[in-house]
């Protein structure tokens, strides 16, 4: 009769998340995937507020939305620029919900083309920015904000480090990182 290495029974084991930057992982010569925060459910942001049940609804409109940004002469991404071009793309299914930092986050999972575009080299924690169009809504006069009931994603934006993205913690290359890979350490066979 064998014996069950390691086995553990009625064991609880309580992990904290914690919100950190990190590097985009390297699908292989030619691309990359980031972590990106999108958007709050939580935050008023440019005078507009998006329920969760909102976004939830519109989530399918993520799949393989583009990834554009335009660059400047020192291969810094700009801001909002009419000279904007796709870098990448949302990966299909890929988006979920994070806390960060005790608010909702909106999440996915982008693709970007590192291979083509070597100026996307130096885009670790950039700011990004969800572009919508066909907001509708309602104006909420007591709490001054615009309550979203219906839009369409239009593309992310890469973002220079010095534009504030209108959701604070909206970034490219955001890592959901928990205690369990250091679990897995110490209690390695």
């Amino acid at each position: 009769m064998g014996r069950k290495k390691n086995y553990i029974s009625d064991a609880d084991i309580s992990l904290s998340l914690k919100f950190e930057e990190s590097e985009p992982i390297v699908l292989n010569e030619n691309f990359t995937i980031h972590n990106t925060s999108l958007m709050c459910a939580t935050q008023i942001a440019n005078g507009f507020r998006f329920s969760r049940e909102t976004i939830d609804r519109k989530a399918y409109q993520l799949n393989m939305l583009p990834v554009m940004a335009y660059f400047d002469e020192d291969d810094e991404p700009t801001s909002h620029d009419s000279r904007q071009i796709a870098y990448g793309a949302v990966l299909p299914n890929s988006y979920f919900w994070k806390e960060i930092d005790g608010e909702d986050y909106f999440c996915c999972k982008t693709v970007l083309w590192n291979s083509r575009y070597p100026e996307l080299a130096n885009i670790q924690n950039a700011n990004q920015s969800i572009e919508i169009t066909g907001c509708k809504g309602h104006y909420n006069a007591q709490d001054k904000y615009y309550e979203v009931e219906d839009y369409d994603f239009s593309c992310i934006t890469i973002l220079n480090q010095n534009v504030a993205p209108a959701f604070k913690k909206a970034k490219m290359d955001a890592q959901f990182s928990d205690e369990f890979e250091q679990l897995k350490q110490e209690i390695a066979l």
